[in-house]
């Protein structure tokens, strides 16, 4: 048996898409990865727009200054000018933020006063 849906779950329902649109222009873009993952979620308590990607908040709010050690290797590993480089551990100098989810909350937010 269908449930029917009322005015509020619709207005819910199109102001959500329209955040998920807004944050999804908003969002920077490496491999696309975190873009692609900016989704509205339907439930019986309403509805929800975010990425269930562990690193959205830290894109969203900003990283401190870390150390990065490697987890199940002996060394870090990548490359530099085609040279492969290995470190027993990097500092990291944080990340400054990038919202895409205010924003697109916000401007949403504005429009509908």
């Amino acid at each position: 048996m269908a449930t029917e849906v009322t005015g509020i779950e619709q207005l819910e329902r199109k102001i959500g898409h329209e955040i998920e649109k807004e944050a999804k222009l908003h969002c920077p873009v490496d491999t696309g990865r975190l873009r692609a993952s900016i989704q509205t979620i339907e439930t019986s308590n309403g509805v929800y727009v975010g990425s269930p990607i562990k690193y959205a908040p830290h894109v969203e709010y900003r990283t401190k200054a870390h150390i990065i050690k490697p987890r199940t290797k002996q060394a870090l590993h990548w490359k530099k000018n085609g040279e492969d480089v290995f470190a027993k551990k990097v500092e990291h100098p944080g990340t400054e933020p990038q919202p895409f989810l205010r924003p697109a909350i916000t401007k949403v937010k504005n429009k509908y006063g």
